[in-house]
């Protein structure tokens, strides 16, 4: 999920931190950021960096020997400690164990930590894991294996970790999710479906005949991106909260959105002047959504803009009009193509 921090690690064995300068921020990742940055860190643990993971108030890494590691708060025990015992990791890199040995694939970081390994398997820990509550040989705070059978005995292909909504990407096209009930009645963030301890299948997708091929969610909204069985044309749905804008509707009117919605602004400008440009990548932040299309461009969603993150520059008058529209970031490094945005 995209937050107001971020990551470069260039050879592996180094940490460039940028951002989170707030003291909240500060109390939980002591160990990686304490300003707007750069911050420098050599990483301590043997293996190279090969991916990370941030949130909101924690961080995963992974190395190329198969060890997890994070920082950060574990207020939820999604560092792989009892919340009671331990709610902060705020100065060093603990590992969390993996009772796998299978290669992984992707890591996600928020108040719950996935694991997704080569195999197809999910590994979680901490609040909103996917796993049910009360089970003393498996508490949510330790890290263990989702049941496949949750996810129709399919493999996982990717997780996306919200903040109160997560979100699984089967190898068969399917999406399952999970959220928190009060929010998911309130906001749709679950896209009507109740899925407060086990991912629920998004079923109306499937019925319709959308088979999602890339996911991504934010603070209370996500967004799907699939082919169309019939016609072999690629879909961009969404759901959850619209407040900002984030799913490209005008959020005067409509702020949240219950059920997959076909996204007809993000539709019609990926067709803008007759041209049929297809989305690569796509991340969704706290208010605002970010999407990658094959020819290289990064179309922004939401109308919230404080720090610039939209890539567009704010107008001076009424900052609702200009921001609503789904338009394409102006602001591009060395203007070359974008491949993907987090």
């Amino acid at each position: 999920m995209a937050t107001d921090w971020y990551i470069w690690i260039p050879d592996g064995r180094t940490l460039y931190c940028y951002g989170g300068s707030s003291p909240h921020f500060n109390d939980y990742n002591q160990a990686l950021c304490t300003s707007w940055g750069p911050k420098v860190i050599a990483w301590p643990h043997p293996g190279n960096v090969v991916h990370a993971s941030v949130s909101s108030s924690s961080a995963l890494f992974v190395t190329d020997d198969k060890k997890v590691y994070g920082t950060g708060s574990n207020q939820f025990g999604q560092l792989g400690f009892e919340a009671c015992t331990i709610e902060t990791i705020g100065k060093s890199f603990h590992e969390i164990v993996i009772p796998t040995a299978d290669r992984i694939v992707q890591i996600e970081s928020s108040f719950a930590s996935f694991v997704v390994t080569e195999a197809g398997d999910v590994y979680s820990c901490g609040s909103l894991c996917g796993r049910p509550f009360g089970n003393p040989s498996a508490p949510l705070w330790r890290m263990c294996l989702i049941d496949r059978t949750v996810f129709g005995n399919v493999p996982v292909k990717s997780v996306s970790a919200g903040c109160c909504v997560s979100t699984f990407l089967t190898e068969d096209g399917a999406v399952y999710v999970i959220g928190t009930a009060s929010n998911a009645e309130a906001n749709g963030i679950t896209g009507g479906v109740v899925a407060s301890q086990s991912p629920a299948k998004l079923a109306c997708l499937w019925d319709e005949g959308v088979r999602v091929t890339m996911i991504s969610s934010g603070r209370l909204h996500s967004i799907a991106v699939g082919i169309l069985v019939a016609t072999g044309e690629q879909v961009v749905y969404g759901w959850g909260g619209n407040r900002g804008g984030a799913l490209g509707e005008d959020f005067r009117k409509q702020q949240d959105i219950l059920q997959p919605t076909l996204l007809r602004n993000v539709m019609a400008k990926l067709r803008d002047g007759g041209t049929h440009d297809e989305v690569v990548h796509v991340s969704c932040g706290w208010y605002h959504s970010l999407l990658t299309t094959r020819s290289g461009r990064v179309l922004s969603l939401g109308a919230v803009a404080l720090y610039g993150q939209l890539g567009r520059p704010a107008p001076t008058a009424d900052p609702l009009p200009d921001n609503l529209k789904v338009d394409y970031c102006q602001y591009m490094i060395l203007n070359r193509p974008v491949r993907e945005v987090y």
